[in-house]
């Protein structure tokens, strides 16, 4: 997903962080998960990266549940640049 974002003139390094925050914000409740897509939008005038993940807890070991995110880029510039702490995530909606 970050080489084709490279490719694409996109900055791959916002882009794994914003995937790593998604990891750290709720791994124990929902582990497995395996990021499918990812698309520059923007939500409620701030930029964000929608992040979509395939849970691999689907029905009988299918992969049928997903996650989708809408992470700030403007947040996860500071934090990666600062190491703030604020939430990047600003929606989070998932099939469980």
């Amino acid at each position: 997903m970050t080489e084709k974002a490279d490719e694409l003139g996109e900055n791959s390094t916002i882009l794994f962080e914003a995937i790593k925050v998604i990891y750290n914000y709720n791994w124990n409740e929902r582990p497995m998960r395996i990021p499918c897509y990812a698309e520059k939008a923007v939500y409620e005038n701030e930029s964000v990266w929608v992040i979509a993940f395939n849970r691999a807890n689907g029905y009988i070991g299918g992969i049928g549940h997903f996650d989708l995110y809408f992470v700030s880029i403007p947040i996860i510039e500071a934090q990666y640049i600062s190491g703030s702490n604020s939430s990047a995530i600003l929606y989070h909606y998932g099939c469980r």
